[in-house]
């Protein structure tokens, strides 16, 4: 019999399957962390020598960018120039040790043969008096007037000219001498800083000589 005032009411059976809870489509798949490359995921740190020479070339290309300093144009300088330039501070020490050798202006008329003394007009050609006929010889003006021949004459497209001397060593003319350049230029140089040098303890007389 079926008791209706309390009816019994089936249950459903629940299995244990029910009971967990089963993955859905929305779950997260699974990450194989592992890879095929022998190459890790996580990037090396840049080796000291790959790092220079990444600075290297980013520093040579910036440089390229900034002008260059008078310094730097100064250093590159041809090497014809930097002759020129150091031919000329010589030059310049030269005439500052042989001018230190000269009668300096106040004692020129303590002698004589500075007392009618005319320089004469600008020649390539000079004149030279007054010199130590006893002890004076050809390679000692050589060694004072050559400076003076190789400054100037440098550069002259000429072929190969010569600075031209002549000592006179006998009768009235000795003591005397003629010194002949390939320019006025240097001849006028040599006039100025030699005029009253001392030569083997006397001063020399120099002026121009008469153009032919």
């Amino acid at each position: 019999k079926v008791d209706l005032e309390n009816p019994v009411i089936e249950q459903p059976i629940v299995s244990s399957e029910s009971v967990i809870d089963k993955p859905t489509s929305s779950t997260k798949p699974f990450i194989d962390l592992s890879t095929s490359s022998s190459e890790p995921l996580i990037d090396k740190p840049t080796s000291s020598s790959e790092l220079s020479q990444t600075e290297e070339n980013s520093i040579g290309k910036s440089s390229k960018a900034i002008p260059k300093t008078s310094l730097q144009l100064h250093a590159e300088l041809s090497e014809a120039e930097m002759m020129a330039k150091l031919q000329k501070e010589k030059f310049l020490e030269y005439q500052t040790s042989v001018k230190s050798k000269c009668l300096t202006p106040d004692k020129f008329a303590e002698h004589a043969v500075f007392k009618k003394y005319v320089k004469g007009d600008p020649s390539p050609k000079l004149y030279i008096k007054n010199l130590n006929h006893k002890q004076v010889v050809e390679q000692d003006l050589k060694d004072l007037f050559m400076p003076y021949f190789e400054f100037f004459n440098h550069d002259s497209q000429k072929s190969e000219p010569e600075l031209q001397i002549k000592l006179m060593t006998r009768g009235q003319m000795k003591g005397q001498a003629f010194i002949t350049f390939p320019s006025v230029e240097a001849s006028e140089a040599a006039l100025s800083d030699l005029h009253g040098y001392i030569l083997h303890g006397k001063p020399m007389a120099i002026m121009f000589a008469k153009s032919k």
